[in-house]
């Protein structure tokens, strides 16, 4: 199959992205490993499960809180 989770700050800045489905994101910037201020972030995932052929695409916010 085929996976993809990124997270995206309020600017559109990637801050987090990862092809692995048991990778989750804890609210940290992937490139330094800083920890992000508090706000609303936004995140798309697309897969392509095993023995289909319709790609799965999700958009969605969390609200990361200290």
């Amino acid at each position: 199959s085929q996976y993809s989770l990124e997270v995206f700050d309020r600017w559109g800045h990637l801050v987090f992205s990862t092809t692995d489905p048991a990778d989750g994101w804890d609210g940290r910037y992937q490139g330094n490993g800083d920890v992000l201020n508090t706000g609303v972030y936004v995140w798309q995932l697309s897969a392509l499960p095993l023995g289909t052929a319709d790609k799965v695409a999700h958009t969605g916010t969390v609200t990361l809180v200290k």
